[in-house]
């Protein structure tokens, strides 16, 4: 499918080597794009269980060829910056079963003071739910 990408790419391309020494051409700029349309749409004010996750897995496809490469560009690191807290707070948000403040769960549209008024933390792939 990323091969099909190849006509019309913009200067903001990188070159991404596969283990099979594929080579696999992305517009960065379009993927900064992409993932700021997905977040407004699915991580904004009004969010869903389901949503959630397919929102992980559209930034766990773009961080396979993003995530792990070394760019020259202002632009390439902005991306990876970009990817990294949008999975971030997709995730966090994700694991909070509530609504709180102007996030609104459709699936869970009341807030829970007892179990949730608490901070969601991150560490290697790991979450911890702490007071």
């Amino acid at each position: 499918e990323l091969r099909k990408m190849k006509d019309g790419l913009s200067p903001h391309s990188f070159k991404e080597i596969s283990k099979n020494d594929r080579h696999c051409e992305l517009d960065l700029e379009d993927v900064k794009n992409s993932l700021k349309s997905l977040m407004w749409r699915n991580v904004g004010i009004e969010r869903d269980d389901k949503h959630l996750k397919e929102v992980v897995e559209n930034i766990d496809l773009w961080c396979k060829y993003i995530i792990n490469n070394e760019f020259s560009t202002p632009l390439g690191w902005e991306v990876q910056n970009m990817l990294t807290v949008a999975r971030l707070i997709s995730i966090s948000a994700s694991k909070r079963k509530e609504s709180r403040g102007v996030h609104y769960r459709l699936d869970f549209p009341d807030n829970n003071d007892k179990c949730w008024k608490k901070h969601i933390v991150i560490s290697n792939g790991k979450y911890t739910i702490i007071p």
